[in-house]
């Protein structure tokens, strides 16, 4: 993985020769610093040429493995004498030309120190590099001699009589095959290498009904595409007849496409199966998704036992003995339902020693033996196709994987932080590096290398993570990339090798004492208890950290190691107990997030503002009896320097209120934007300072208690409101709803709270008709009696919540209203005591959840009630009071 290191080390000479034009320095005739740092960027670029070419040579190949070895530590030495650099040099931001020469006078000794240093290493490093037999034979291209050829795709087809889990796509693919249609039928089988698809696929095509019912087949395995004229040779012969062609293991959309283009209609009845790991390549040739079969989901609990028991226990006819069921169930549920690994893992296991000792070992030894040539090198050569196929920047973000523990799940917004403050995403035309990290991680999701447990209900990634022996196949491919410190993996078999990212996971941190972290850029800590203090002491050489990751790790303090890293760019302190940030934050001058939601922390000092580099400010504290997330008190000042501020939530603007919501007009990049504690008279400023927010996608806006007013009627104005609204709270009363809501094409989400309109309002016309509204959260909206949801409107509402609504009684669902929802929840409606009417007309609801309804509304949906009919094709009906620790299951 020593390729992986060279674009990060450009990152760091990019950076250091920007920071030599702002200086200055190319002016200084006596130490042209620029041209030094300029040949050090040329020099990492023709090593990384090097080592991509190095990824196609046969991976055994000592003398490939020291060549590459010695140019990643030159690599390395580089970025190291770069990052030096630029710590050494003060970074700050100045109001005016008269503080920046004042500073320049102040610091002209320290940083002529800086540059000479640099130069001086910059030559030592290129006598290193001539000290080889040429920098040109070290960087040349590898031979052809050399060159390895891809590896194939390694199919593990199990026996006719082990298609255990898979006996529903089988079946549901054998019934299309045998389907009379006019036209030639394209049916898609997708899934993660090891996940049975050419399994399904080759038992289907064998079949003698099958191939009886074509007149002829070919089965053409794209792992090695053929050329475009044996293509044509090879099909040519179907043309004028029914036939049935399988493309197994498609890879690329060109690959594809070469293959179709060549295929001849055939007779009515010809079908084309196409497998790939890759959902995005095929899916659109596909006419309906009853022929797209998805095998990402893996087997269940009970068919993945089955199959490991009849693998595993042959000899007494898949009887699991009592004893060793413990651990059969631990090792079957690392495997995650993936089929090729059951099925290897079972078989391992059926040569092992049936004893709990010997089964615990391999547990606990797993990811070693997925390694190449150990015993489960199989599920590695399974994987390994779909990491090669990974272009350089998504197989950097695949490997990042390896950081995080074992099942663990992360959220979608913190992943794309973390990649961007590791320099990771480079946006195309026209993007922000958010979206184009968005699009690297939907890309990983689509080649199902990496999986999505949850979504928003629009479909959106909200969290993610890799199955567990994929993480165990990225860290035996990401020795050079990361460090992963573990109970499994003691601290002293650690080499000694430089490391740049270090994961501490249920690792005491004590145990660290006494080891070089000097090199280390990346710190990320997972469930230990630790103090500031001990932090220090550890960390107290890390000077050229970047990135540092303490979420939910209980520290009380604020670390004060952090005001020794000049470099950081990232900073989570995240539901830690900190209770304040100190004024040196303002030194941090390369900041892009600072995360420190769920903390005690409730003012941040004025120093935020020196942060120019700053994209995410995320802060706010939690109420401890509510549990309600509170404002941070933000300072006056010119928060308008932060003008590369993406997300800015949830702030408290106490004082000269008018003055920082004026301000606030001045970035214009935000795209996310959470505000607290406003009142009336401040309305207009803050409108005026949203309006200028063009690419806003995010609006939370919450007055200072439930009886004051929000006025935000001044949007409804030219310029008007953000175009591109997304998401919308509004948390305050409202005198009637604003009448720009409606121009709000993009919004997909509306949250109204304590609005209390009245009565007599018309209180959801200006929401009904909405194109994109798919959740709707109505919390002590309206003071009315009835809410009437009219036929043929909320046609995208998936998700409804009302909640305390005091004087309803009566809902009604005309014919045709929200015909797609598919959660209704009501909570705390305390006059409400039927069923909404009409709630049968909702055919796709799934959900029905309450929480503190009254209970004759409970009543009527008993098994035995009167009105349980109207509700009986519900998956999940659920009941809640405040108080009690469960719920009534009314399913």
């Amino acid at each position: 993985m020593a390729e992986l290191a060279i674009p990060l080390s450009l990152l760091v000479a990019e950076k250091a020769m920007s920071l030599c034009y702002q200086r200055n320095a190319s002016k200084d005739p006596s130490n042209n610093i620029h041209d030094d740092v300029e040949r050090a960027w040329k020099c990492l670029r023709r090593m990384q040429a090097y080592l991509g070419d190095s990824e196609e040579i046969d991976e055994g190949s000592l003398m490939l493995q020291n060549r590459v070895a010695e140019v990643q530590s030159l690599a390395y030495e580089i970025e190291d004498a770069l990052d030096k650099f630029i710590s050494q040099i003060p970074h700050h931001f100045h109001s005016n030309i008269f503080s920046q020469k004042l500073h320049d006078v102040a610091h002209y000794r320290e940083e002529k120190r800086a540059r000479v240093e640099l130069s001086t290493k910059i030559k030592d490093i290129e006598k290193k590099i001539s000290s080889f037999s040429t920098l040109d034979s070290l960087l040349e291209p590898p031979s052809s001699s050399s060159t390895r050829k891809r590896d194939s795709l390694i199919h593990q087809v199990l026996e006719e009589d082990e298609i255990v889990g898979l006996e529903e796509p089988k079946e549901r693919l054998s019934k299309q095959l045998m389907e009379e249609d006019s036209r030639l039928k394209t049916i898609l089988v997708v899934g993660p290498g090891g996940s049975g698809k050419t399994t399904v696929v080759k038992n289907v095509f064998d079949s003698t009904m099958v191939q009886r019912f074509f007149d002829c087949h070919a089965w053409i395995d794209l792992s090695r595409p053929p050329k475009a004229e044996d293509q044509k040779a090879e099909l040519m012969h179907l043309k004028e007849k029914r036939f049935l062609v399988v493309l197994d293991n498609v890879w690329t959309a060109q690959d594809l496409e070469l293959i179709t283009n060549a295929l001849p209609r055939g007779l009515p009845g010809s079908k084309v199966i196409i497998t790939t790991r890759n959902s995005d390549v095929a899916s659109s040739r596909v006419e309906s998704s009853e022929y797209i079969h998805d095998l990402s989901s893996g087997l269940s609990w009970k068919k993945g036992w089955s199959l490991l028991c009849k693998k595993a226990f042959r000899k007494t006819a898949g009887y699991c003995p009592p004893e060793l069921e413990e651990w059969a169930k631990k090792i079957l549920k690392r495997c995650e339902g993936l089929p090729l690994a059951i099925s290897a893992v079972a078989t391992l296991l059926a040569k092992k020693p049936q004893t709990p000792v010997e089964w615990k070992k391999l547990h606990e030894s797993l990811g070693s033996e997925i390694r190449p040539d150990s015993s489960l090198s199989i599920i590695s050569r399974v994987l390994q196709p779909s990491y090669m196929h990974l272009p350089s920047h998504l197989k950097i973000c695949f490997l990042y994987f390896g950081m995080f523990p074992e099942d663990y799940s992360i959220s979608r917004d913190r992943l794309i932080r973390l990649w961007l403050a590791e320099g990771f995403v480079v946006p195309g035309r026209g993007q922000t590096m958010e979206e184009a990290a968005e699009s690297y991680l939907n890309e990983l999701i689509g080649r199902n290398l990496v999986h999505a447990p949850t979504r928003e209900i629009n479909g959106r990634v909200r969290s993610c993570r890799v199955l567990n022996l994929v993480r165990e196949f990225i860290i035996s491919k990401a020795e050079n990339f990361i460090t992963v410190l573990d109970p499994n993996c003691p601290i002293s078999t650690r080499s000694s090798e430089k490391i740049r990212r270090l994961s501490i996971q249920n690792v005491n941190i004590n145990l660290l004492r006494g080891r070089d972290f000097s090199h280390v850029r990346t710190l990320l800590v997972f469930g230990e208890e630790c103090s500031p203090s001990e932090l220090d002491n550890v960390f107290k050489n890390s000077k050229f950290l970047r990135v540092l990751d303490f979420l939910g790790v209980p520290l009380k303090n604020f670390p004060d190691c952090v005001i020794g890293l000049p470099l950081l760019r990232y900073l989570c302190l995240s539901q830690t107990d900190i209770k304040s940030v100190p004024k040196f934050i303002g030194n941090l001058s390369f900041l892009q997030t600072l995360d420190l939601k769920g903390t005690q922390v409730t003012n941040l000092p004025k120093q935020i503002y020196a942060l120019q580099d700053m994209r995410h400010l995320l802060v706010y504290s939690c109420d401890v009896t509510s549990g309600v997330a509170q404002g941070v008190q933000i300072s006056a000042g010119n928060i308008g320097a932060l003008s590369s501020l993406q997300k800015l939530f949830l702030i408290k603007v106490k004082k000269q209120r008018k003055v920082v919501l004026k301000a606030l007009g001045e970035l214009i990049a935000l795209r996310k934007l959470g505000l607290v504690d406003l009142e009336r008279e401040h309305g207009r400023e803050l409108c005026c300072s949203i309006q200028k927010m063009l690419e806003l996608s995010t609006l939370d806006v919450r007055s200072t208690s439930e009886d004051e007013y929000l006025d935000l009627d001044q949007l409804n104005f030219p310029p008007g409101p953000p175009r591109y609204l997304q998401r919308l709270c509004l948390t305050g009363r409202l005198e009637s709803l604003p009448q720009w809501i409606p121009q709000l094409h993009s919004l997909a989400r509306i949250a109204l709270k304590w609005s209390k309109l009245n009565a007599d309002v018309n209180s959801l016309e200006a929401l009904q008709d909405l194109p994109n509204l798919v959740e709707l959260e109505l919390v002590g909206y309206y003071t009315g009696d009835s809410m009437k949801f009219k036929a043929k409107k909320f046609t995208k509402l998936k998700v409804l919540r009302i909640e305390q609504l005091d004087q309803l009684d009566m809902v009604v669902v005309e014919d045709g209203a929200m015909p797609e929802l598919k959660k209704l929840t009501l909570s705390r409606c305390q006059n409400l005591k039927l069923l909404p009417y009409g709630i049968d007309r909702l055919i796709l609801l799934e959900e029905l959840i309450l929480y503190d309804m009254p209970e004759e509304f409970i009543a009527r949906l008993q098994k035995d009630s009167e009105d349980r009919y109207l509700v009986e094709n519900l998956r999940v009906i659920k009941s809640f009071y405040s108080g009690s620790t469960g719920c009534q299951n009314l399913s």
